[in-house]
């Protein structure tokens, strides 16, 4: 039945894998080569959508088999790039220990659907087929009752909410992969004058976290740091792994500056220190 269900579609998503492979071996750049990945994976779900609309399906069986065996496997290679993607375009400047933060917050996060999605995963890796059609039916599960904003490609008429989740196994399989040769290949975070993640930093952020967020504020209004060219949230993770803090919400923080009685209330402390200081030497 699955090879049999494969073959029927192969028309619309050899090509695909054809593509997909020629792509991620002729273009190096990673933000590149997804965003071409992207565009072929859409254009094959739409293809297919319109496929299983058109044709529908001869039996119970055969509709499981798709939704089990055939899209996900397309799905995941969406899965896949947009991760890519979403990584590359939003990954640090210039700081390979904040690159190296940011790796492994993705890890972390992968490691977080899966530990919430165990249960089928183990159902689905053991070629177990006994939920299977609670699984794979379209119109089994209320998929206007599912609230994850993490899942996309939820069409009533071309998935369950479960050939999702299996595409989002399949494609985070994948992404984990990259994400450990990304982690690998990065440079010697000593360059960029940052200690490894790894390494105890001896410097402590002693004052108040307000303090700092009211710090990088004005060095960024001031553009103090590379010309102002950086984003404030890149500053400010970066100021919180050199001095070991938690900065939280950068935007939120800006806020509270607003509504507070003196925005200013730390810089203000810094120059009478600073002429305290001078005065005495």
């Amino acid at each position: 039945m699955i090879r049999t269900q494969r073959k029927k579609y192969a028309h619309i998503t050899e090509p695909l894998f054809k593509n997909i492979k020629h792509i991620e071996k002729a273009q190096p750049d990673p933000i590149k080569r997804s965003n071409l990945c992207i565009t072929e994976v859409r254009l094959t779900l739409q293809s297919l959508r319109e496929f299983v609309i058109r044709e529908g399906f001869s039996s119970m069986n055969e509709e499981i088999c798709f939704f089990r065996h055939v899209k996900p496997d397309v799905l995941a290679l969406m899965v896949y790039h947009h991760s890519v993607l979403s990584l590359e375009v939003n990954m640090p400047l210039g700081y390979s220990a904040l690159q190296k933060r940011r790796i492994k917050k993705e890890q972390k996060s992968i490691a977080a659907f899966t530990s919430r999605n165990k249960t089928f995963y183990s159902y689905v890796m053991s070629d177990l087929t006994y939920q299977d059609q609670a699984y794979f039916l379209r119109g089994e599960e209320q998929l206007s009752l599912i609230h994850d904003d993490s899942l996309y490609h939820i069409d009533p008429e071309f998935s369950t909410y479960h050939d999702v989740v299996l595409a989002r196994i399949y494609g985070y399989e994948k992404y984990a992969s990259y994400l450990t040769g990304r982690l690998a290949n990065l440079g010697d975070p000593n360059s960029q004058g940052l200690p490894s993640l790894d390494s105890n930093f001896p410097y402590k952020w002693s004052a108040s976290k307000m303090d700092l967020i009211e710090l990088i504020y004005a060095l960024h209004a001031n553009n103090s740091i590379d010309g102002g060219s950086k984003p404030i949230k890149e500053i400010a993770e970066m100021a919180a792994y050199v001095f070991d803090v938690e900065v939280g919400n950068i935007y939120r923080g800006a806020i509270d500056l607003k509504i507070r009685k003196n925005p200013t209330q730390f810089l203000d402390q810094l120059k009478a220190s600073l002429i305290k200081k001078l005065r005495e030497n």
